[in-house]
């Protein structure tokens, strides 16, 4: 039988937590750094259709204004900024914020800023139409060896920063999130999806990305909610 670590204490939760987004903040300024478009977004057949199904799923209508939680350097953000008229978006690495600022340098329509979700709140306080949140939970949620050892659970991680991701949403916003898997695990993306059902948005669209055979590309859920 697995061992089960006990609950941690909620000062050393949050300390874990602050040390488990440092770390990856830190690994992804690494990757970002090494070379650009490290996850090839601009380049797979794979990434080209996941694009194609997230746009398919929100080009029902316009957006005011629309966040963009994890936009690496702006492959996503410039495709969907054809339905919004105006884009916050965010990512933990400082060259690839950077990257995304110079692509977008003369729209002004785009706000670019290097922050963490979990800690983020927007001044002055606003409410979007839209937030995409894609490849992103996993790295605030997955239950990695430091928050196994303290025996924080997935929900414990995700719920506080779907809470606030919900309450940033107008009235019928929507929130799309779309997160790759291994064959037989798309349960583990379908529990990002329950937690915001639990907070009270609707489930409106929801359909795999199936794998082209590329490497390093595995499957992806697209989900659509609605407030």
């Amino acid at each position: 039988m697995e061992e089960v670590a006990p609950p941690a204490h909620p000062m050393l939760k949050t300390l874990i937590l602050k040390l488990h987004d440092r770390l990856n903040r830190r690994k992804f300024e690494r990757l970002f750094h090494s070379r650009k478009d490290p996850y090839r977004y601009g380049t797979l057949e794979f990434e080209r259709r996941r694009y194609d199904l997230m746009l398919r799923f929100i080009g029902d209508r316009h957006y005011l204004n629309a966040l963009e939680v994890g936009c690496a350097e702006g492959h996503f953000t410039e495709k969907l900024f054809t339905f919004c008229q105006n884009i916050t978006t965010m990512d933990v690495s400082e060259t690839a914020i950077e990257r995304a600022r110079k692509k977008f340098e003369n729209n002004s329509h785009i706000q670019i800023i290097q922050a963490n979700i979990r800690d983020w709140f927007p001044k002055p306080i606003s409410s979007f139409n839209l937030i995409v949140l894609s490849e992103v939970l996993y790295y605030l949620g997955e239950r990695n060896d430091i928050i196994r050892f303290t025996g924080i659970a997935q929900e414990t991680c995700l719920r506080p920063v779907s809470s606030k991701l919900v309450n940033l949403l107008s009235k019928n916003g929507r929130i799309l999130l779309a997160h790759s898997h291994a064959s037989g695990e798309r349960r583990s993306r379908e529990f990002y999806r329950e937690i915001l059902q639990g907070l009270g948005l609707r489930l409106i669209q929801e359909e795999p990305v199936p794998p082209t055979g590329e490497k390093g590309t595995d499957q992806c859920l697209v989900s659509l909610l609605e407030k």
